[in-house]
């Protein structure tokens, strides 16, 4: 969310964004909400920690469709940093408690901090894969490729198998 959101500021507004952290967004908390304003325009975004908050947003998209502007689901509760790949002994899962994964994520937030690219749009292979491949961000085969649309296949209610 926090990388989105860095670029949608510089493409929106045209200019290079001074505060690139969004603190809002980030901890365990299963559902964080935050607005980011974007020149006069108010941007409404969600983050979703574990797939059981990620039917909490969609009950709360159902009851105020414009609520949001942007979700960002997290399939592991506090997203990849306590996600897969994470320490097994054997086949058991070490469970972390929160205080090891406040820490691990400080350590991630130093280390983007320390990083001279911190905005996706100026990744040089990003950049690449576009001028070679996409040809513009918001193309019609960027979009064709990148974005998912979906449709209703059944009645509403009506679920098949």
């Amino acid at each position: 969310m926090e990388a989105a959101l860095r670029t949608a500021y510089e493409v929106y507004m045209g200019e290079s964004i001074i505060d690139i952290e969004f603190a809002d967004l980030r901890g365990f908390k299963g559902i964080k909400e935050a607005k980011v304003m974007l020149g006069d325009k108010e941007v409404r975004v969600a983050v979703a920690n574990g797939i059981g908050n990620a039917s909490l947003v969609i009950d709360m998209i159902k009851k105020d469709p414009n609520r949001f502007h942007f979700v960002e689901v997290m399939s592991c509760p506090g997203g990849c940093i306590n996600g897969g790949g994470q320490p097994y002994a054997g086949s058991e899962y070490v469970a972390l408690d929160e205080e090891l994964l406040k820490k691990r994520a400080s350590v991630l937030y130093d280390l983007d901090r320390a990083k001279t690219i911190r905005r996706s749009h100026e990744n040089p292979k990003i950049q690449r894969i576009y001028k070679e491949f996409f040809e513009r961000p918001l193309g019609p085969k960027s979009h064709k490729i990148l974005h998912t649309h979906y449709k209703q296949k059944y009645p509403t209610g009506v679920y098949k198998k």
